[in-house]
């Protein structure tokens, strides 16, 4: 099995971010709107753009909302995550960027959250290793619609069938297997129960690590 690009999603996925986006949602939702925030609605929706997240937060709660107040949210939200954040790389990145920018592969990053996130927390030499990053409103229709993932191929010029994604999100998942790519999933924020739509699950970073070469070996 070989592949001609590798797709990382971001929050999860290329980055720990899910320990300071939660706080960030509940302070925000509690704080500032008082109704209680349920931070499993965010990770089962993990990989839309986050504006959308707000509203299934919101629906899901039967609160009302305008689009001005979903906006605010993000904005609050994104604030308080970029403020209070710690969140690293997976260690295990780097490497696996490595061995496949040594088999020829393109690399891209996948996400729905903003470009200034990404910038937040990823240094500037992994930046450059990405030959596509696709952000939240590159797209008309994000995750878990296909074009974000159709989008990272055309800028790579590649085919989508020859693309291998990484993701740890039932959305995102589902836009990578409705491109038409292989999905591996990985269990950092939920377990398998929820990640069955991917072609084959692994338990961690370093998990994938150990099998990366099956996809990327020359």
């Amino acid at each position: 099995m070989h592949f001609s690009a590798i797709f990382f999603d971001f929050d999860g996925v290329m980055a720990d971010t899910m320990p300071w986006h939660l706080p960030a949602w509940k302070q925000v939702i509690e704080e500032q709107y008082g109704f209680p925030f349920q931070p499993m609605i965010v990770k089962l929706n993990e990989g839309r753009p986050a504006v959308d997240i707000a509203k299934v937060v919101f629906e899901d709660a039967g609160q009302d909302y305008t689009p001005e107040i979903l906006a605010h949210v993000v904005d609050q939200k994104n604030a308080l995550f970029r403020a209070n954040s710690k969140a690293c790389v997976y260690p295990e990145n780097f490497e696996i960027i490595q061995h496949a920018q040594d088999a020829g592969l393109r690399v891209g990053l996948v996400t729905g959250t903003r470009l200034e996130n990404v910038h937040a927390l990823l240094p500037e030499k992994l930046l450059a290793d990405f030959d596509a990053i696709i952000v939240d409103g590159d797209v008309e229709r994000g995750k878990p619609c296909p074009d974000p993932y159709v989008q990272a191929a055309q800028r790579c010029r590649v085919e989508p069938n020859n693309c291998l994604v990484i993701e740890n999100a039932p959305l995102g998942i589902q836009a990578g297997k409705s491109a038409g790519m292989f999905c591996i999933a990985l269990k950092t924020t939920l377990s398998s129960e929820h990640l069955q739509a991917a072609d084959v699950i692994f338990e961690n970073h370093a998990e994938l690590l150990a099998n990366i070469g099956k996809y990327i070996s020359t």
